[in-house]
C-alpha cells in the first residue's frame, strides 16, 4: 500500500493497485516460465522418470554395494518450487475480474492465504527470495500493526448519497476518537468496516478532513 519507493515517484494509493496487479501477473508468468524451463531441462536429460524425481520428493536409490532409499534434496527443494507455482497459478485464476466482482470474499481471502503460502514455499526453494520479500513483507505488517492499532470499533458513521447515477458519489462522516491520532493532517485513507457485510473486511478510503 506504501512504500519508500511510491513516496518518491509520487504515487498514490490507486496507482498502487494498478502496479500491484501488472506485478503480480508478471511474478505469475515468470513463475510458470521457470518451472516449465526445468522440467523440460530434466524431461531432456532423464524423460519423465528424472522429471518425477528431480520435482517431487520421492524416495531415490544411493548409489554404493548396498542399494538402500535415501533423502532426495533436489527433490525435495524442487517440491517447495512446485507447491509456490501451483499456489501462484491459484492466486492468478481467484484474482480473474470476474471473482473479484462476483465473489469478493472468496477472492480476499484466497488471495491473503494464497500469497503466505507462495512467500513460505519460495522461501523455502531458495532462501534468497527471503531477502527480496523481507521489504515488502516488513511495510505491509507495518501497515497493517498500524490499523489494528488506530482502529476504533464505536465509530457512528452516517452516509449520504450525493449522486445516484451510473457512478454515485456517497459522503460518508464520522466524529474522530478522543485521540485522532490517526486522522492527524496529511492522512489521506482511512479504513472501514461494515459489520452486516464481514466480520474481517477493512476497505481504504480516500478522506478529507474537516476540524470544525
Amino acid at each position: 500500500r506504501r512504500s519508500i519507493v511510491s513516496d518518491w515517484h509520487g504515487l498514490d494509493y490507486p496507482n498502487l493497485i494498478a502496479f500491484h496487479r501488472v506485478v503480480g501477473w508478471w511474478v505469475l508468468a515468470m513463475s510458470i516460465l521457470h518451472s516449465l524451463a526445468f522440467g523440460f531441462y530434466y524431461l531432456q536429460k532423464g524423460g519423465w522418470f528424472e522429471v518425477w524425481q528431480a520435482c517431487l520428493p520421492v524416495a531415490v536409490s544411493c548409489r554404493g554395494p548396498e542399494e538402500r532409499d535415501c533423502w532426495n534434496i533436489l527433490g525435495l527443494v524442487n517440491g517447495f518450487g512446485v507447491v509456490a507455482t501451483a499456489v501462484s497459478i491459484l492466486l492468478g485464476i481467484f484474482s480473474q475480474q470476474l471473482v473479484r466482482r462476483g465473489f469478493y470474499n472468496l477472492f480476499y481471502f484466497t488471495h491473503l492465504v494464497s500469497s503466505f503460502l507462495f512467500m513460505l514455499f519460495c522461501a523455502l526453494h531458495d532462501f534468497s527470495m527471503v531477502i527480496l520479500m523481507f521489504p515488502g513483507l516488513v511495510l505491509y505488517v507495518r501497515d497493517r500493526s498500524t490499523g489494528l492499532r488506530s482502529r476504533d470499533e464505536s465509530t457512528e458513521v452516517t452516509v449520504r448519497i450525493l449522486c445516484s447515477e451510473m457512478s454515485p458519489l456517497v459522503l460518508l462522516s464520522w466524529k474522530p476518537s478522543a485521540s485522532g491520532s490517526h486522522l492527524l493532517p496529511g492522512t489521506r485513507w482511512v479504513y472501514l468496516r461494515e459489520k452486516t457485510i464481514s466480520g474481517l473486511q477493512w476497505h481504504p478510503y480516500s478522506i478529507i478532513l474537516d476540524r470544525k
